[in-house]
């Protein structure tokens, strides 16, 4: 992005690839993509993700020229969520605009021992053990189930038939064939979550004792077609979660999770699915190689039953120029977006679900000032751009993060469906002031 004639981005490059594991392809893996000093040395902790398909195809878009590494998990097993260690299994060097194609066959992951009975010792020491029984929805024992505590001090949620641990919980177990566990109880533990291919169960603290017996609802399902303006929209990658806390509160409430990729016809499938109140939403490209979740669409699913649903298809794309005016503290690896958010007229009753009723639709402002933002409905529209920099490796906050507000839009109907031609806006003048390196370093993760 050109700013008064003084700086000019260089195109990004793109990693696009194959993953075998002992000559086969390998589906639904996490790849992170991190970067080497000249990132580090400047304080920034750059790491992109991607998950590969049903074939072990992956691609890392929006990538910076540098040298960098392909990190997979080792090992499988360490616990229900098959957590392990990272390891590097491809080095790469990117050139500005490049993209570089690669096949990894990658060794076999290491399989580990779960601890069935007893965890090792946290910050938070057991003060004694959880021991109970889970059943399956028929009412027979529930083996191999994951059984763990949550709490502020241990992550861990309900993902795609299995607990997920972001990080070791050694508050977590196996049942056995009767379907038997023993789980150590920590002090600090909100919840226990239960979760096997047959069913799942959350439980709040207050309602856990010894000696429970625990019968697994079954899991619901969502499936359907998504599309993009008016096409369907293959390998796009979607995530659903429960409706916990608040929407602007990422985390808070978020006992379920789990993202899937749709096929080459816009078809999508979650198969485990928590049941109550949900949302599905769209990742996409915040730049620096995170991502965000925008267009939610709500859904109440019910256990064993399932839900199909047609997402999306009724907008168009909105297009334009971004001109950057008069930057202040701009740092020279800044990235840059557009979102439009729909404002509503009237609001659902329930105070929860009346934040939710503002949706975003967004697009990465290129090297060439130019945008598109992609499937945007027809209403009115506040229009914002966001400056970041540097970033965590996930969607979360960045170290840097300043966003203006700029103009209001209406978004017209389409006059021809079929055509789905464009909106352009024009152009827009932002300006934009970074906080200086002081008041950064003093507040990191500030957005």
């Amino acid at each position: 992005m050109k700013k008064n004639g003084q700086i000019t981005l260089e195109p990004w490059g793109s990693i696009k690839g194959t993953l075998l594991r002992g000559g086969k392809p390998s589906a639904n893996e996490t790849l992170y993509l991190n970067f080497a000093a000249s990132y580090s040395q400047r304080g920034l902790d750059l790491s992109i993700r991607a998950i590969t398909d049903d074939k072990g195809a992956f691609e890392f878009d929006h990538v910076p020229p540098a040298e960098c590494q392909i990190l997979a998990p080792n090992r499988t097993g360490d616990n229900p969520g098959g957590w392990g260690p990272l390891e590097q299994i491809k080095q790469i060097r990117v050139e500005s605009g490049q993209v570089v194609n690669t096949t990894i066959d990658a060794p076999e992951k290491t399989v580990v021992q779960a601890t069935r009975v007893q965890g090792q010792q946290s910050d938070s020491t057991p003060s004694r053990t959880l021991k109970g029984f889970i059943l399956q929805p028929d009412g027979k024992p529930a083996v191999e189930a994951g059984v763990g505590f949550a709490g502020d001090q241990h992550d861990l949620h309900i993902g795609d038939g299995q607990l997920v641990v972001e990080r070791m919980n050694p508050n977590t177990a196996f049942t056995d064939s009767s379907g038997a566990f023993a789980v150590p109880w920590p002090n600090s533990a909100t919840a226990l979550y239960v979760a096997s291919g047959q069913g799942v169960a959350n439980l709040n603290i207050a309602g856990v004792t010894n000696g429970m017996r625990i019968v697994l609802q079954p899991w619901a399902k969502v499936e359907g077609i998504m599309r993009l303006n008016n096409r369907p929209a293959p390998g796009a990658q979607i995530h659903l979660h429960n409706i916990g806390g608040d929407r602007f509160g990422w985390w808070e409430g978020r006992v379920f999770m789990t993202d899937t990729i749709t096929d080459a016809n816009g078809h999508f499938l979650f198969a485990h699915v928590l049941p109550g109140k949900c949302g599905l939403g769209r990742w996409m490209d915040a730049g620096h190689g995170t991502r965000s979740i925008g267009d939610d669409v709500l859904l109440t699913v019910a256990p064993g039953e399932s839900t199909n649903i047609a997402w999306g298809g009724n907008g168009r794309p909105v297009t334009g120029v971004v001109e950057l005016a008069n930057p202040k503290n701009l740092p020279d690896d800044a990235a840059f977006v557009i979102f439009f958010r729909s404002r509503f007229q009237s609001f659902p009753k329930e105070p929860r679900m009346a934040r939710r009723a503002f949706h975003d639709y967004e697009g990465l402002i290129g090297s060439d000032n130019t945008f598109r933002a992609d499937d945007v409905p027809p209403g009115y529209y506040a229009v914002a751009v966001t400056g970041r920099t540097g970033h965590l490796g996930s969607a979360r906050p960045f170290p840097q993060s300043v966003t203006v507000e700029v103009t209001n839009i209406d978004v017209p109907p389409l006059a021809d469906p079929k055509k789905c031609e464009p909106f352009d806006i024009g152009r827009i003048k932002v300006s934009l002031e970074f906080p200086s390196e002081t008041t950064a370093s003093q507040t990191p993760g500030a957005e």
